[in-house]
């Protein structure tokens, strides 16, 4: 899928569960009922469904106006904000925060320790599984977690319980572990 053009949604502030939920993802809505109904989009939009206030629009169905829930930009990031991923979607932060220009992170202290925590827990987990799966390996003498190796077990795992791993690609799922790792190691020595 396609990023959005953010500059265009930018002048939208009503949306349908369909754009909302592919927003929300950082893709271009889809244009295929295939694409509208991947497992990513299914799970966010029950997510959207359920916990983000939706209001209803009057919209023209086969020449005719009915009544369809819509989703206000500002429930959107609100809702992003308050479950600490606005940082993952960008289509519902500002033009600023987008570019970094605002000076500031738009996350607040306590969400920045969350992340720090996460990472630490992903760390934790590493380390378990290459503990349990004996996949370390010896970097400068020491036993490390052997990111590529974990990071092919989790991909084997999801495939085979049907998980999807949108926007999670080797590389991607390698770094996340490698950085919950390092902020393991900068609290031994921290």
């Amino acid at each position: 899928m396609t990023k959005p053009d953010y500059q265009t949604w930018d002048l939208i502030s009503d949306f349908t569960l369909d754009e909302a939920a592919a927003l929300s993802l950082d893709q271009e809505p889809p244009r295929t009922l295939a694409d509208a109904n991947n497992p990513a989009m299914r799970a966010i939009k029950e997510r959207i469904t359920r916990e983000v206030p939706s209001h209803k629009a009057g919209v023209l169905q086969q020449g005719r106006p009915t009544l369809s829930p819509r989703w206000k930009r500002e429930a959107m990031r609100d809702w992003a904000n308050a479950t600490g991923r606005l940082q993952e979607m960008p289509a519902w932060q500002t033009p600023d925060e987008r570019q970094g220009t605002t000076g500031q992170r738009p996350a607040s202290a306590l969400r920045a320790d969350a992340e720090r925590n996460l990472n630490a827990l992903i760390g934790l987990l590493t380390l378990f599984v290459a503990k349990r799966l004996s996949k370390l390996r010896t970097e400068h003498g020491t036993k490390v977690p052997d990111m590529s190796a974990i990071a092919e077990q989790i991909t084997a795992l999801a495939k085979e319980e049907g998980i999807s791993l949108d926007g999670l690609g080797a590389s991607s799922l390698k770094q996340r572990l490698s950085n919950g790792y390092q902020e393991l190691k900068d609290r031994r020595h921290g």
